[in-house]
Order: C-alpha cells, then structure tokens, then sequence
C-alpha cells in the first residue's frame, strides 16, 4: 500500500512528472506531527506506550473525558473499540465514576447515555484545554516534580537558559504573565463563545484517589483533525492531559 515503486498510482504520476509525497496517515496526520514536539520521541498513538487503552480505563479510571472521541461512530463493530468502551462505562459508572463527553455535536457515544455533554464552540479546544489547565494550576494539581524532571518550558525553572527572564514559559502563558498578558481562566475572554448552552462550564468536583483517562478523537469526530491551524489546537489541547 505504500510502496512507491510497487504502487501503480504512485509508479503512473512518476511516469508523467511526478507527485507530491505523503507524511503519516489518513487518521493521525496532525497528531503523528505534533507529538515529537511534545513528547521529546517519535509518536504513535496506536502503541501501547504513548496512548491509554480502554482496558485500562476500565480497571483504573473514575473518569474519563472523551475530547471529539465517539468510538461509537468512529469505531463500530463488535470486536473492536465500540464494545471496549461499553466495558469502560459499565465499570465506571458502575462505580460511580463519570463519563465526560466534549464535542460540538451530542454525538452517538453520548446519545442516549447520562453522560456530561460540554458542547464546545468550534475552534475553542485549546481555549478549553488552557482554563483547565489554569484551573490544575492554580489548584496545586500539578506534578511539578515530574515536570520539573521531564519537561522543558513548562516554567522558569524548566526554560533553556538563553529563555529565562523573558516570561516565556508555559505557566507564564497560563496564568497571564506572558507576552499577552491575559489569564487563560474559565471566566474569560468571551467566555460565552467556548460553549452553547448558557451556563455549562465544567463543575468542580472533589479529587480522586483513581486516576483520570483522557481520549482525543482521531477519526472524523475529531476536533482537532480536520481544520485549519490544527497543530495548534493539539499543542494547546495535549498539555492537560
């Protein structure tokens, strides 16, 4: 399927002037793009190192946030992710854990299911992504440890040398120390065109001793997939996570 020489539409464009070559695939484009930037390594989101599973959010996880994830649209079938997942709400739900949906549309996933539906505005991911994780920040919910041993940028701390005392990092961004000078809270700017409904912002909820699973989506529900300035949404988006 990918061979250049054993692929006949590949072998006739080259035989009248040649094609312009691809990079990654047809689902992961943006992601296979964007992760070495922010993971330090190659990425895929198809191995078991980069990316969660849903048995593993089924045996771990009272929540779990589906972010443009709807395996039941995306994902159908028996034997494949459609049926994991209806494993991972029976035993999250059965345990009084949550199922956080956020999508533009009430999508199939959500349909029907007392799940938490946040219909986000298109174009906010990383608007969103940027309030949590002012909210993570601000609540002491951070493993600074961890960023400070694995990260680079995300504050003074962790800036390359030649950036420090520029407030140029990523806590600066966050928090409104940074070259905008805007606080990036649930509350504003405009926060009105985040969501659809008139008051849906995301409640706070006492911590857990399990942990949280976030999925985004990498089929044509994506959000963050099929736009334009794609990347920047993932960049903005895949730090809460």
């Amino acid at each position: 399927m990918y061979s250049t020489t054993g692929n006949p539409s590949a072998r006739l464009l080259n035989s009248i002037g040649g094609f312009l070559a691809r990079h990654y695939d047809y689902s992961t484009n943006q992601l296979s793009a964007a992760m070495p930037y922010m993971f330090g390594t190659q990425f895929s989101p198809y191995d078991n190192v980069h990316a969660s599973s849903f048995s593993e959010a089924e045996a771990n996880s009272d929540l779990v946030v589906l972010w443009g994830n709807s395996p039941a649209e995306t994902r159908m079938g028996g034997a494949n992710a459609c049926w994991d997942f209806a494993r991972v709400r029976e035993a999250v739900v059965g345990r009084g854990g949550k199922i956080v949906n956020i999508d533009y549309r009430l999508n199939e996933t959500s349909s029907g299911h007392p799940d938490e539906w946040l219909p986000i505005c298109n174009g906010t991911d990383a608007a969103l992504a940027s309030a949590l994780a002012h909210e993570f920040i601000k609540d002491g919910a951070v493993d600074e440890d961890f960023l400070h041993a694995y990260c680079v940028g995300y504050d003074e701390e962790t800036m390359p040398e030649s950036a420090q005392g520029q407030n140029r990092s990523y806590k600066d961004y966050i928090m409104g120390t940074g070259y905008d000078r805007v606080e990036k809270t649930l509350n504003g700017p405009r926060p009105s065109r985040r969501f659809r409904r008139h008051d849906p912002r995301p409640r706070r909820r006492p911590r857990s001793r399990r942990s949280a699973v976030r999925r985004p989506g990498l089929g044509p529900s994506a959000p963050f997939q099929r736009r334009g300035h794609h990347t920047r949404h993932l960049h903005g988006s895949d730090p809460a996570r």
